[in-house]
């Protein structure tokens, strides 16, 4: 037995999607665009809420906000920046953010859950046991980034549904 199918618009279909990988990509980008935009909000708000503080010399919460030597605190050093197409990072250059985002010591992991790339990297900052330096970390990138997440998958799903409408 052998069924014939006929399917006609084929040609005009095919010709139709023509064009919609830029306008998906526009799409997804503006999505990875906006989502970049509140990580990098959310995480400069995490650190101006935290009471928590920290015991490093002239490192509290108060101090994030400041400049010092190094220009910026860590509140104002939290980039956003283009990587390619449909790709951003959000991120800071200072170096002692990871220790303020897990911890120290004892108390690395102790603030917040992470993935387990989040554990890989927190794990390097947990120390020898030389000195016992032990501080409660304030996630505040991994946290926006978490929080963002799935509104991040919304902004996509809503603007690929707003093309061609």
């Amino acid at each position: 037995m052998k069924i014939d199918i006929e399917v006609t618009g084929v040609k005009e279909l095919i010709k139709s999607f023509k064009g919609y990988e830029v306008k998906a990509e526009a799409a997804i980008n503006k999505a990875v665009d906006d989502t970049a935009v509140a990580i990098k909000a959310d995480a400069q708000m995490r650190l101006m809420m935290s009471s928590e503080g920290h015991v490093y010399p002239k490192m509290n919460i108060k101090t994030h906000q400041q400049t010092g030597f190094g220009g910026a605190g860590l509140l104002g050093s939290i980039y956003n920046r283009i990587v390619k197409s449909m790709e951003r990072v959000v991120g800071t250059s200072k170096h002692y953010a990871p220790y303020i985002e897990f911890g120290t010591g004892d108390l690395v992991f102790t603030n917040s859950e992470f993935d387990e790339e989040a554990r890989e990297t927190a794990s390097k900052f947990k120390g020898k046991g030389i000195r016992k330096v032990n501080i409660r970390g304030t996630s505040f990138l991994n946290w926006a980034a978490v929080h963002q997440g799935k509104k991040h998958i919304e902004r996509i799903i809503k603007n690929l549904n707003a093309i061609n409408r």
